[in-house]
């Protein structure tokens, strides 16, 4: 009788092959969730055009008031203006 009592405490201790695929399952599943979360946001993430450096400065909306001296006098205060 006792042998009886440990051979079903091992069975009970002892996943069966079917939980054990269960399991793997639900962690493979997680993960396709993962990748498709991280797909899903690479997309939604706008694409940044990689641009050449450029000297150029666009200013826009000013006052009529403003002259290029004032400009000059702004800008000359930063490396890089010319």
């Amino acid at each position: 009788m006792l042998g009886k009592k440990i051979e079903r405490v091992k069975k009970e201790k002892q996943p069966s092959k079917e939980a054990d695929l269960k399991e793997i399952k639900r962690k493979l599943d997680v993960e396709k969730e993962k990748e498709r979360r991280k797909e899903v946001q690479r997309k939604q993430q706008p694409q940044q055009e990689i641009l050449t450096p450029n000297n150029t400065l666009f200013v826009e909306n000013l006052l009529p008031s403003v002259t290029e001296s004032n400009l000059t006098n702004l800008f000359s205060q930063h490396s890089g203006f010319k």
